[in-house]
């Protein structure tokens, strides 16, 4: 049987994994573009907008991988607030185990 404060509990890890799985992501192709694409423009392969990305690295992209990347990195973003943003809510306004209804657990000293 699921209890509430176990049910709280697993809600609340699962918020803190999604936002350092969404923030490895946000890195990780950060990284990948750094070190994978081309540092000058290649007309060939239509790598002609310019990125900058790690710390300043001026890479060049194609159009497409512009958009991966943009896309990937609004993604991760719109998690990583919204999960951040989850367990802080739910820390402030779900009610800790004195407070659940039904509770036997003894009340919290209010001072």
């Amino acid at each position: 049987m699921v209890t509430y404060m176990k049910a709280k509990r697993w809600i609340m890890w699962a918020l803190v994994v999604l936002f350092f799985a969404a923030l490895l992501v946000n890195v990780g192709i950060e990284l990948s573009y750094a070190q994978n694409k081309a540092r000058n423009p290649n007309a060939a392969k239509a790598e002609v907008i310019k990125l900058t990305v790690n710390h300043g690295s001026e890479i060049y992209v194609s159009e497409r991988e512009l958009n991966v990347y943009t896309g990937t990195k609004s993604v991760t973003i719109l998690v990583m607030l919204v999960s951040f943003a989850g367990a802080g809510l739910m820390k402030a306004f779900i009610p800790s185990l004195q407070d659940a209804p039904g509770s036997t657990a003894p009340p919290r000293r209010t001072t």
